[in-house]
Parts: structure tokens; C-alpha cells; sequence
């Protein structure tokens, strides 16, 4: 019977050579797929570097920049990053490249948004959300004006800043928030300044201003007595509106008198320098005697004082000085350091100690108790002789009287 052939089995090297080949390919294309998207990333990051985050340091590279911190101003629901990239815009507006960015980027329209929004202050019953969304509010309100004012301090981006509004964002501004206190009167004051560099320019944009409404908010503050920066901001607008005299004439008829205001601040000036300088004068004082204080514990301390250091004077610290002094002290006295012998029977009281002359306490006492036992026997023998010689004395005197009466 014949059998059957077996199958040949197949080999693994070309089974395993296969799966490599497989595994090559999907490789190849994942490759390609991650290059593709490098390419994709590199050709966005060549429009204008956005997408990385990184932009240029040319006109270019600024206008860039600048238009994406204004799209994300206007597309975000974050108050704080928001507040950031105005702070931001602001900051960095006094620079020449940066404000013709902004403006480029149609900055002044979008901040004109935001000083146009009407706000009212939150009642006595408002939550804490509320306060804290009109806080947010005022101060992107306040920002804004500071930015209006950079930018408009650059004469020839003036005329560019006024068509995209300022002169009406400023004067909502100043409407929305006359007669406010706290954080809206710093609005009110920021707009008011930042009329100044507007209406600078040769009264060009005086009509404008005066049609837009500014006087009777800047009437306010001019009778606002309780504020003198106020006052002084709205001093300055109405000083540069008064060319016209059709404005002037108003002056008269309101009772404004731009002079008379001028000297009382003028004066108010004066008494706030001096009251500044005699409040300097006592801190200068203040800080005399704390130097003085902390002099004198440097010389308590062992340390040179100012006056011994620019003098080159070189004392010695406090230990080794006091030691000296001890030293001398004692020597001006004669007190001098003697070591006693130590304790015994015959003598049980001695002790080492410090005493004139440098002799033992002990033998001290002995001495001079037998310089009195001494005294005494020879006191003793000095009386007895002296009686003698006395009734001596005293009997020759008697026979001799008594020869004389004979």
C-alpha cells in the first residue's frame, strides 16, 4: 500500500521574515503619518509662529502678537486672563513697535468696548459674585483708558486712535461713572487724563469731544471739592476745551472760574509739600535716633561704631576691654590675688580669697590678735611705772614745801 505524501511543512525563517516585513511597512507609514503632521506644524508655525508660540522680533512678529492677545481677550470667559492681557497691552504701549501694533491690530476698537459698557455700582443686597464681576469690569474699564492714553501720545498714531473712537469710548467713560466713589472715580480720573494727549494736538478734536459729551461729567469733577487729583484732572481738559469761546463763555455761566481753582490747588499744593516736608524732617529724625540706638549697642556689644571705623579706631571687644579695666582697677587699689593655704585644724576658718596686702584671712586674725595681747602687757608695764614715778614726784615736791616752811 502506498502511502500518502506528507505536507511539507513550511519554513518559519519565511514565516518570521514576513511578520518583519509586515511590521516594516506599518512602521514606514506610521513614520510618514508623524512627518506629515511635523510638516502641517512647521508650515503653521511659518504663517506667523502662533502656533508655537513663538513670534519674531520684527513689525511683523509684533503684529502677530498683537492680534492674537487682542482674539484672546475677546474669546475668553477667564477674568483674570483677561485682565492679564490688558495689563499686558498697557505695559507694554509706551514702546513706539508695540503701539503701532496694537493700533494695526485694531486695538482702539476694542478697548473703546469695553469704556463703553455701561455698569452700574452693586447694591447693599448683591452677592459676592456680583461685586467681584463689577470690580473686574471697572478695573478693565480703568486699564483700557490707561492704554488709550499711551497710545495716543504718539503723534502720528493720534489721528488713527481717534477714528477708532477714543474720544466717545473716553466720554461714556466718564458719563458711566460720574459722581461714583472708590474704584469708578480712579476710572473717571484715568479717562479724564487720558483726554489730555487727544486734545493736545492744536485743538483739532476739541468739537469732537465737546459733541461727545465731556463737559458735564468734567463739570462735576470740577465742583468735586473733596478731591483735589479730581479737580486736577478736570482742571486740565477744560483749561485745553476753554479755546473755543463759545466753551469759555459756558464757564462763565456755570460758575466755573478755571483760575480761581487753579490757585486754590496751587495753595492746597504748597501745604501738602510742606506738611510732606516737615513729615520727612521727622522721619529723618526717627531714623537719627534709631541709628543712634543701634550705635550705642554696637559699642555695648564689643563692636567699632561708624565713627571709630571712619577714624580707623580699632577698640577691643567687650570681654578683653572689661578684663583690662578689671585688671587695672585692681592693681590702682592694691588688691592683688593670693592663693590661701588650704583648710586645717588648727586654723579651720582659712580660705582662699582676695584681701589688702595679699596676706591669708587666717593668719590675718592671728596677728593681730597677738599685736593686741602685746599692746596690752606693755600698756600694762607703761601705767605701773608712770604711778611710780608719779607718787615719786609727788612726795619730793611735799618735802620740799615743807623745808621752805621751816
Amino acid at each position: 500500500r502506498k502511502q500518502k505524501p506528507k505536507p511539507k511543512a513550511k519554513s518559519k525563517s519565511k514565516d518570521k521574515s514576513k511578520e518583519g516585513d509586515k511590521d516594516t511597512e506599518s512602521a514606514k507609514d506610521q513614520a510618514g503619518a508623524e512627518g506629515a503632521s511635523k510638516d502641517e506644524a512647521g508650515a503653521g508655525g511659518a504663517e506667523g509662529g502662533a502656533a508655537l508660540g513663538h513670534y519674531s522680533d520684527s513689525a511683523e512678529g509684533r503684529l502677530a502678537l498683537a492680534t492674537d492677545i487682542l482674539r484672546t481677550m475677546r474669546d475668553t470667559d477667564y477674568p483674570e486672563l483677561h485682565d492679564a492681557l490688558l495689563e499686558a497691552c498697557r505695559d507694554s504701549a509706551a514702546l513706539r513697535g508695540a503701539a503701532r501694533a496694537l493700533v494695526a491690530a485694531g486695538a482702539v476698537p476694542q478697548l473703546v468696548q469695553v469704556l463703553s459698557h455701561k455698569i452700574e455700582p452693586p447694591g447693599e443686597k448683591a452677592s459676592k459674585s456680583d461685586v467681584a464681576s463689577h470690580a473686574w469690569v471697572v478695573q478693565s474699564q480703568r486699564t483700557a483708558a490707561a492704554v488709550v492714553a499711551l497710545l495716543a501720545l504718539d503723534p502720528t498714531l493720534r489721528g488713527e486712535v481717534v477714528e477708532g473712537g477714543a474720544v466717545e469710548g473716553l466720554a461714556a467713560a466718564l458719563t458711566t461713572h460720574t459722581g461714583q466713589t472708590g474704584l469708578m472715580a480712579q476710572v473717571r480720573i484715568t479717562a479724564a487724563a487720558a483726554l489730555v494727549p487727544i486734545l493736545s494736538d492744536d485743538g483739532k478734536y476739541d468739537a469732537q469731544a465737546v459733541a461727545a459729551g465731556v463737559l458735564e461729567p468734567l463739570a462735576h469733577m470740577y465742583f468735586a471739592r473733596g478731591s483735589s487729583k479730581e479737580q486736577r484732572a478736570a482742571l486740565r481738559v477744560l483749561r485745553l476745551l476753554e479755546r473755543d469761546p463759545k466753551v469759555a463763555e459756558m464757564y462763565g455761566t456755570a460758575g466755573i472760574d478755571l483760575d480761581k481753582l487753579e490757585s486754590a490747588l496751587a495753595e492746597e499744593a504748597a501745604r501738602e509739600a510742606a506738611a510732606e516736608a516737615a513729615a520727612a524732617k521727622v522721619r529723618e529724625a526717627a531714623a537719627a535716633t534709631e541709628k543712634a540706638k543701634a550705635e550705642a549697642k554696637r559699642y555695648d556689644s564689643g563692636s567699632n561704631t561708624d565713627h571709630e571705623q571712619a577714624k580707623g579706631i580699632k577698640r577691643p571687644k567687650i570681654p578683653e576691654h572689661a578684663a583690662k579695666l578689671a585688671e587695672d582697677w585692681t592693681k590702682s587699689v592694691g588688691i592683688k590675688k593670693v592663693k590661701l593655704p588650704p583648710k586645717n585644724k588648727e586654723d579651720p576658718g582659712s580660705k582662699e580669697g582676695v584681701i589688702k596686702g595679699g596676706i591669708p584671712k587666717g593668719a590675718a586674725a592671728k596677728e593681730g590678735a597677738a599685736k593686741k595681747e602685746g599692746g596690752a602687757k606693755k600698756g600694762g608695764e607703761g601705767g605701773a611705772k608712770a604711778k611710780g614715778a608719779a607718787a615719786a614726784q609727788g612726795a619730793k615736791a611735799s618735802a620740799k614745801s615743807v623745808k621752805d616752811e621751816m
